[in-house]
């Protein structure tokens, strides 16, 4: 069948929470897009679904044709060329002596994390006690956070910068006043906000070039911040308290919305659990980033066995 049926068969069966089963469908996704292929009259949105499966099946030569016809179409289209300057950066290949240009990129924001080690820390729930390993990296990531972290034997004592996915952008709005968020060193928004709000030095919004990456619907939060800090030229990237979906257990301590909130998204471990797990995983193989003892256990798994730990836990509460 068409690679698109074939997709909408496996959103289908993950609405059912059988990610399990879906793995053997989504498997095949990738090739039969491959198979498919495209011409110099195909659209915006079949180029980018070729230049994804590309990208999955490690094909680079066919990443950067599909890439050079994207920017043919957009040709001033600011997230295009950021995917272009983070698949030189990620992708290994000979001659790649692309160089990130700094007028594409805040300035500010190169200021902070340039040369930097960072550390990515996670609301999954946590077991280990990595706050002191955290303290020692030059700037500290969270997500949504809000105000003073209560854990911070495990989580690390400080927070240099947040990143803010839609309803937290939306919920900042409304209640800046009890926030504690004076001493970050930057807010970064993934959806347009109201820049009277924040007084802080650097405030953006992140352009998604991974939206454009994905061969299966958007990404996760991590994908997206670990793409954008890499454009970013940090030193090192480590990942701390990040369970890819595989508990509903999130550390509320500093300022994620509660869970109630998410009652009404379903299902719960929604997007893409395969792209996003891939494209963590080849980061890490390729020493893009390096990953605490938790997200270590999870990417050993293989996408084989992650996706049925998925099953085993979002499958009664599907049914």
């Amino acid at each position: 069948n068409s690679s698109v049926v074939l997709l909408e068969l496996y959103a289908l069966i993950l609405e059912y929470g059988l990610y399990s089963i879906g793995c053997i469908i989504r498997c095949q996704g990738a090739k039969l897009v491959l198979e498919e292929g495209f011409n110099n009259k195909s659209s915006q949105n079949i180029i980018e679904r070729y230049l994804s499966a590309a990208f999955e099946e490690g094909r680079y030569d066919e990443v950067q044709d599909s890439l050079e016809k994207l920017i043919a179409i957009k040709r001033d289209y600011d997230e295009i060329f950021l995917l272009d300057l983070l698949l030189h950066k990620i992708i290994k290949r000979k001659n790649n002596k692309k160089i990130i240009k700094d007028e594409y990129l805040d300035r500010n924001y190169l200021e902070i994390i340039k040369g930097k080690s960072v550390a990515i820390v996670g609301p999954s729930q946590n077991d280990l006690t990595n706050g002191k390993e955290i303290d020692t990296f030059d700037v500290i990531v969270r997500f949504n956070y809000k105000g003073e972290n209560k854990s911070p034997i495990k989580y690390g004592s400080r927070t240099d910068i947040s990143y803010f996915n839609g309803a937290n952008t939306r919920d900042l709005e409304k209640n800046i006043g009890k926030y504690l968020l004076q001493d970050l060193k930057a807010l970064v928004f993934k959806v347009p906000f109201q820049e009277d709000k924040f007084n802080c030095k650097c405030v953006r919004r992140t352009l998604l070039p991974l939206e454009h990456c994905m061969l299966d619907n958007s990404p996760y939060s991590l994908p997206n911040i670990i793409a954008d800090l890499l454009l970013y030229q940090p030193q090192k990237i480590k990942v701390f308290s990040i369970d890819m979906q595989l508990s509903n257990k999130r550390d509320m301590s500093y300022g994620v919305m509660g869970t109630s909130f998410w009652d009404g998204y379903y299902p719960t471990a929604g997007h893409d659990p395969y792209s996003q797990y891939k494209f963590i995983e080849y980061l890490y193989n390729n020493n893009f980033i390096s990953v605490d003892s938790k997200l270590k256990a999870i990417l050993d798994l293989g996408i084989v066995e992650y996706m049925k730990k998925l099953q085993e836990v979002y499958l009664d509460k599907a049914l």
